[in-house]
C-alpha cells in the first residue's frame, strides 16, 4: 500500500493457470483479483450487481463466467447470501504483513457480514499469515464469550465454594463505568439507495473512529461537493482508508480532508473529473445532490445532523 494509491500483485502463474479457461472467466478472475471493492485479504463483500455494472455484462454472462471460477475451476468462493467473495490464491500471491497490517486486516474482516467463507479463509490464513489467523481466532473467541456481571461472577465463587472478592460500595465522589457488550452491527443500507450512496456509506462505516453511522453532517457533505468538484469522493475514501490501515494515527476528518485536498489538486492538473462530465457541478447541482443523498439517507432510518 502507498499513499498514491493502492495496487495488489498478480503472480505471472496465473496466466498458466488460466490457459484452458474461457475469456469470460479470466477476466471475471483478475477482476475479483484487482477491483476497487477487494481489500487486502481478498475476502470482501462484492454483491453480483457490483461485477455486471464494472464489467458492462448482463447477469446470464456474468452467472456463466462466475460458475465456472467457483464449481469448475475452483479458483473462487462466493457466499451468494453474504454477498462476499473470497479469491485465495489472491491473497496467497499478496498477503497482509505483521504489525500493523495485521491490525489492519482484522479491523476490514471485522467490518463484512456474516459468511460461510471465514472458516475457509482462516484455514487458508493458519499456513500464509499466522499471526493474522492468531490475532481473528481471539476476536473470535471473545466474541463468542457471553457477558458476564459482577455480581454473577460472585454467586458462582459463592456456590462453588470459594470466597469471592466483595463488591464496594458505590462512592458518590467517583463516576462509575459500566461495562456493556459490544452493540450489534448496523443493518445493511436499504435498497432504496442508489449503489453510489451504498458504495459511499460502505467506506465510511469501515472507518474506525470516523462519526458516520448514518449521521451526516449537512454542512460537511455539502463543503465536500463545492470544494472538491473534481472528485470521486467514495473512490478517494476508500484509498485513504487502505492507506489508513497501516498507519492508525491522527485525527481521520483532517486525514481525510487533506488526502482529498491533494486529490483535487491532482485532478485539476490532469484536466480530467472524476464522473460523466467534464465541468463542476452548479450550486445548484451540488445542492440538489446533497439533499437526494441525504434524503435517502433519512428514508435508511439514519438521523441527520444539521
Amino acid at each position: 500500500m502507498t499513499p498514491l494509491g493502492r495496487y495488489y500483485h498478480v503472480s505471472p502463474r496465473f496466466w498458466r493457470i488460466s490457459r484452458d479457461w474461457s475469456e469470460d472467466a479470466r477476466t471475471l478472475a483478475l477482476y475479483l483479483s484487482t477491483c476497487s471493492h477487494r481489500n487486502m485479504v481478498a475476502l470482501y463483500y462484492c454483491p453480483v450487481a457490483y461485477m455486471t455494472a464494472d464489467l458492462g455484462w448482463d447477469l446470464p454472462r456474468l452467472t456463466s463466467a462466475l460458475d465456472e471460477l467457483v464449481a469448475v475451476r475452483e479458483y473462487v468462493r462466493y457466499d451468494a447470501a453474504a454477498e462476499v467473495v473470497f479469491v485465495p490464491q489472491a491473497f496467497e500471491d499478496d498477503p497482509p504483513g505483521a504489525g500493523k497490517q495485521t491490525v489492519g486486516a482484522v479491523s476490514v474482516i471485522r467490518e463484512l457480514p456474516d459468511t460461510s467463507l471465514l472458516e475457509a479463509f482462516l484455514d487458508i490464513a493458519q499456513t500464509i499469515c499466522p499471526e493474522l489467523a492468531k490475532a481473528l481466532g481471539r476476536v473470535i473467541e471473545a466474541a463468542s464469550k457471553p457477558h458476564r456481571s459482577r455480581i454473577e461472577a460472585a454467586s458462582e465463587g459463592h456456590e462453588s465454594g470459594i470466597e469471592a472478592a466483595p463488591i464496594p460500595e458505590p462512592d458518590s465522589r467517583t463516576r462509575t463505568r459500566t461495562r456493556f457488550p459490544e452493540e450489534p452491527e448496523e443493518p445493511s443500507p436499504p435498497l432504496g439507495l442508489t449503489e453510489q450512496e451504498r458504495e459511499i456509506l460502505r467506506v465510511l462505516r469501515g472507518i474506525d473512529g470516523y462519526p458516520f453511522s448514518y449521521e451526516v453532517d449537512v454542512g460537511c457533505v455539502r463543503k465536500w461537493l463545492v470544494r472538491f468538484p473534481h472528485v470521486d469522493l467514495a473512490h478517494e475514501a476508500d484509498k485513504c482508508l487502505d492507506w489508513w490501515a497501516g498507519k492508525p494515527q491522527g485525527n481521520w476528518r483532517s486525514r481525510l480532508r487533506n488526502w482529498l485536498e491533494k486529490a483535487e489538486k491532482e485532478a485539476q492538473k490532469q484536466g480530467a473529473r472524476a464522473g460523466p462530465t467534464a465541468r463542476g457541478p452548479t450550486a445548484e447541482e451540488q445542492t440538489r445532490e446533497a439533499e437526494a443523498f441525504l434524503s435517502h439517507l433519512r428514508e435508511a432510518g439514519g438521523e441527520i445532523a444539521t
